[in-house]
């Protein structure tokens, strides 16, 4: 399979910043949700150190799932290509605020950072997914507790009664 060229490319990046766009956007609003609405406590059966493994986890999905749509989109706004974004070929998106008339070298420097933390976050959250999935895995096939069955919306009800 060749890469994208021309047109295509473009059309694939203006879709990869508009959902990234969308995440931030979500990511934001569920992070306000949530501090306004604090989740039930952890399971009784969870050891500290996995409560402590737990909480870190879930607060580095929300360090991804905000930091990454940032970096992406100071790149794309310190790239020397000057591509603007347009979310879903509806809406127009700005710069980001103070990067995007730097000079270089400075400009390059930065653009060189946050691509490279940009990398090192998609990498991150193939790890983040890893060891949830097997933490989920763990306490509902080895361990066999309601965890899992509290995290899931149809679950929640039937879960509560059983702790």
């Amino acid at each position: 399979m060749g890469t994208l060229k021309g047109l295509a490319q473009f059309e694939m990046f203006q879709l990869h910043k508009s959902i990234g766009i969308s995440v931030l956007v979500l990511s934001i609003l569920r992070l306000i949700w949530r501090c306004l609405n604090p989740p039930p406590q952890q399971h009784v059966a969870l050891k500290g150190w996995q409560r402590v493994v737990a909480l870190a986890v879930h607060w580095g999905f929300y360090a991804i799932m905000i930091g990454m749509p940032i970096s992406g989109w100071i790149v794309v706004s310190t790239s020397p290509l000057n591509i603007p974004t347009v979310l879903f070929h509806v809406a127009p998106w700005p710069h980001f605020p103070g990067v995007h008339g730097l000079a270089n070298p400075l400009r390059e420097s930065i653009n060189y950072a946050f691509g490279s933390t940009h990398m090192f976050l998609a990498f991150g959250t193939l790890v983040l997914l890893l060891l949830h999935l097997g933490a989920v895995i763990k306490h509902h096939f080895l361990d066999r507790d309601p965890i899992l069955r509290r995290m899931l919306p149809v679950g929640r009800w039937t879960a509560s009664v059983e702790l």
